[in-house]
């Protein structure tokens, strides 16, 4: 469930610059078609939005929203990680808590 949301905000992304000329080439993400590549940009995109900045929307969104989100783009990771998706390089992984990253969840 909270993958289809992270996808589903994504695919929203790349529609928009489509319709505007840029990254025309950006295919839909689907589950059950997905790409090592789209993999990895899924990773890439829930380490992005776990920033603080994002994350709270520089402070217009409140805790309890805050703390939803989070666990919402904590469980879209794992969800990938459950379907065999390995983050390219752990070390630029910043915004992923550490306990996650030294899991079990995660073998690198």
């Amino acid at each position: 469930m909270s993958l289809s949301k992270v996808l589903k905000e994504m695919n929203t992304i790349r529609s928009l610059n489509r319709k505007l000329g840029f990254q025309s080439q950006q295919r839909t993400i689907s589950m059950r078609t997905m790409t090592i590549e789209e993999g990895i940009e899924v990773f890439d995109h829930i380490n992005s939005q776990l920033s603080p900045e994002w994350l709270t929307m520089d402070g217009e969104r409140s805790f309890k929203q805050s703390k939803a989100r989070e666990q919402m783009l904590i469980t879209a990771f794992k969800d990938l990680r459950k379907r065999g998706y390995i983050p390219s390089n752990s070390s630029t992984m910043h915004n992923i808590p550490t306990k996650l990253l030294t899991s079990g969840i995660i073998g690198i």
